[in-house]
């Protein structure tokens, strides 16, 4: 990795992971394990904010080549940035709409129970410490 700091995927996994924690702990990343996703007003705020920012980092390494440019080159990095930009797409507009976390009240009890289902039925560390990441969470 060079001083310039992480390539545009690896900035787009660590917002992925940041403001996507339950996803994370299945992903096997569990630097966040102890937290759930911020839905409040400002936490969607600043969840948007990082997918656009992420976005515009990916089109930015990915030029002006369409997405049919892309898959046709068979190119696998170029592929993996042009579904990340679509990812940070999909996301920005779950935020901006009225059928994700606004509109959905069972979205928070799923995002909960495979919160426990994550930290419970993996052994990848110590039980004690993946129950207080459950208390935490």
């Amino acid at each position: 990795m060079s001083d310039a700091g992480p390539a545009p995927l690896d900035r787009f996994f660590e917002t992925l992971y940041t403001h996507r924690p339950v996803d994370a702990t299945f992903i096997g990343r569990h630097a966040h394990d102890h937290r759930l996703p911020d839905w409040s007003p400002g936490g969607h705020e600043a969840t948007a904010a990082a997918w656009a920012e992420a976005r515009n980092d990916l089109r930015a390494s990915q030029g002006q080549a369409s997405d049919a440019q892309v898959i046709a080159s068979g190119d696998i990095g170029d592929i993996d940035t042009a579904l990340a930009i679509s990812h940070c797409d999909l996301a920005i507009a779950e935020l901006d709409g009225t059928h994700f976390t606004r509109g959905n009240p069972s979205l928070a009890t799923g995002e909960v129970a495979f919160a426990i289902i994550g930290l419970i039925t993996r052994d990848f560390c110590p039980a004690a410490q993946r129950g207080s990441w459950l208390l935490q969470r």
